[in-house]
């Protein structure tokens, strides 16, 4: 039967039945209110009319697609197994005779327990000098249960019977429990819900049909135990060292610097190796830089130095030392460094430093200058730039950097102003600026009173002419690293150290595998080939048989700028709701 001929039966009997109904109406009005029935049966039976007049025939009624999907393991009883007595884990034989074994620490409360084998436990209720009396641990509502068992030597016997269900992994789960326990004890600085993950899946990797115990309630049971072991972490500065230095291994920890004055009272800890302390001793160029996103309660900031480990080409940098802070003025400082150059002096030894290289923050280059006043302050190129970048969005020039060419050749000139040689980046800007109007005019004056006649930040400590190394960016990505590491912002105090002490641990293994040539660190095919481009300019700038101009240089330089910092510059525009273009 054709789909058409369906269509055409279906009316009928709907407009049969709807005229049955009507009549059967007429025939019922005088009958009080029962006409109102049909009146209903009648509008439903229109409605089927017009749905189905309503049909477009000419096209298939799609089908629900059903998939075919994998089943569960499921939850079900696990069958009673051979007991092995050296096994930790014992379970009931096939008879389900109680197989009996004592566990001394078990269950959340780590006390002596019983296992019957058979899905029971038990505490001891009392003891004598011949026998020990052992309580059902269901002793609770709703599963109240009086079962008990009384020990004679090694000889168990039930004296009441069970009440309460069974639970045939209960001893699984005892040992799952007290195996993470151990672990987390013995790791510290792992979470409590990586250790009892890693428990959980050798248990099911024995026996994946097996149901496992609740993940969560191990996971608490876990921090609970953990959290006797360190000391809550000091709520303000005035805090006693010795009970959190007890949970710190000895050889770590340095220095407890207080400055005290009449508005404040700030405080220091600084913490380094016997090891980190001899390659800091050694380094020409050190690397700082602090952090405030992984830096534990009470203190403000984390201070770390930096340096390179060299074996031949092959290079990697090092953290070598670690200060919590808890403010950054020059004071702090100063303390600070006066402290660290202490440590290094010792027995008659001096630091070989010759540059630090830090970002752009006054009260460090002035500390800096003030505690080691051979050393120069290098500023950091890429803290440099992100100025620059800064000032641009402030100023309202990105407009103009995205439609006015000129607009972007004086940008890019002056965001590589520090590629060129000191003595030359005056000049150059000058005659910069001497050109500038408007926004452009505005942005030059920031750069000049802010590092072309600064007396902080003159163009002799930024200046990266022929230098490979231009940022503390290395100093950051371990911060960075180490946040990952750490988790929440809301680190502990002793788990901070802690951790910061484990990655101290680690450089000696980093120096053995610089030893044996191989490279830890690798640059990426942007950076590589802006290096390469580089060096081949300033080649050219100082070959002695006709070089380019430093103009001719700050230009080729500006070019090399725009090809190789697309990113910065794009973020640049699209701050400013703009697309780049070029």
């Amino acid at each position: 039967m054709s789909k058409v001929m369906i269509y055409h039966s279906c009316v009928r009997v709907f407009v049969a039945v709807a005229v049955a109904d009507i009549e059967c109406m007429f025939c019922c009005f005088s009958r009080s209110y029962l006409w109102i029935i049909p009146v209903f049966t009648t509008s439903f039976y229109m409605s089927g009319i017009i749905h189905i007049l309503s049909v477009d025939f000419r096209f298939e009624v799609p089908v629900p697609v059903s998939e075919d999907t994998v089943e569960l393991l499921q939850h079900q009883p696990i069958a009673i197994q051979d007991v092995d007595n050296r096994d930790d884990d014992l379970e009931s034989s096939d008879d389900d005779e109680p197989v009996w074994h004592i566990k001394e620490k078990a269950m959340k409360n780590e006390r002596k327990t019983l296992f019957d084998g058979v899905g029971h436990s038990y505490h001891v209720k009392r003891t004598n000098k011949r026998s020990v009396a052992w309580r059902c641990n269901k002793h609770t509502n709703p599963n109240f249960c009086r079962s008990w068992v009384s020990q004679c030597d090694a000889n168990f016997t039930l004296r009441v019977p069970h009440t309460c269900p069974t639970n045939l992994d209960i001893s699984r789960d005892a040992s799952i429990l007290m195996k993470a326990k151990a672990q987390a004890i013995s790791n510290p600085l792992a979470s409590a819900r990586a250790v009892v993950e890693k428990e959980m899946m050798v248990e099911f990797a024995k026996d994946p049909s097996r149901n496992l115990p609740v993940k969560n309630n191990l996971i608490r049971a876990v921090q609970r135990k953990k959290q006797p072991k360190f000391p809550k972490n000091p709520t303000d500065l005035h805090f006693d060292w010795d009970q959190y230095g007890s949970c710190i291994p000895d050889g770590y920890f340095r220095r407890d610097i207080a400055i005290t004055s009449r508005e404040r009272v700030d405080r220091h800890l600084i913490f380094a190796t016997d090891y980190q302390l001899s390659l800091l001793r050694k380094a020409k160029r050190w690397y700082g830089d602090g952090t405030f996103f992984i830096c534990p309660g009470p203190f403000y900031q984390v201070f770390g130095i930096h340096v390179f480990i060299r074996h031949g080409t092959l290079s990697k940098q090092v953290p070598v030392i670690t200060i919590l802070m808890s403010g950054k003025r020059k004071k702090d400082y100063v303390a600070v460094f006066a402290a660290v150059l202490e440590l290094l002096s010792q027995d008659g030894k001096q630091p070989k430093v010759m540059e630090f290289m830090m970002d752009f923050e006054a009260a460090m280059w002035q500390a800096c200058k003030e505690v080691f006043p051979a050393v120069k302050p290098v500023g950091c190129s890429f803290h440099l730039t992100q100025s620059f970048y800064r000032n641009i969005k402030l100023i309202g020039l990105a407009p103009s950097y995205r439609k006015d060419s000129q607009t972007r050749k004086t940008c890019r000139e002056l965001l590589s102003l520090y590629l060129l040689p000191e003595d030359k980046i005056a000049k150059r800007f000058q005659q910069i600026e001497a050109a500038a109007n408007g926004l452009m005019l505005r942005f030059c004056n920031y750069i000049d009173t802010t590092y072309i006649k600064s007396t902080v930040w003159p163009p002799q400590n930024w200046s990266m002419f022929n230098q490979h190394e231009r940022t503390n960016n290395n100093v950051e990505g371990t911060h960075n690293n180490l946040k990952a590491v750490a988790g929440p912002s809301s680190i502990s105090l002793v788990t901070f150290i802690l951790k910061m002490k484990d990655e101290a641990e680690k450089i000696p293994m980093t120096a053995k595998l610089l030893s044996q040539e191989q490279a830890l660190r690798r640059l990426n095919k942007n950076a590589e080939s802006k290096q390469h481009h580089l060096t081949e300019l300033w080649a050219s700038y100082s070959r002695a048989d006709n070089p380019i101009s430093s103009k001719e240089l700050l230009e080729a330089l500006g070019n090399l700028t725009h090809k190789f910092s697309r990113a910065q510059l794009r973020e640049l525009r699209n701050a400013n709701g703009l697309d780049e273009s070029d």
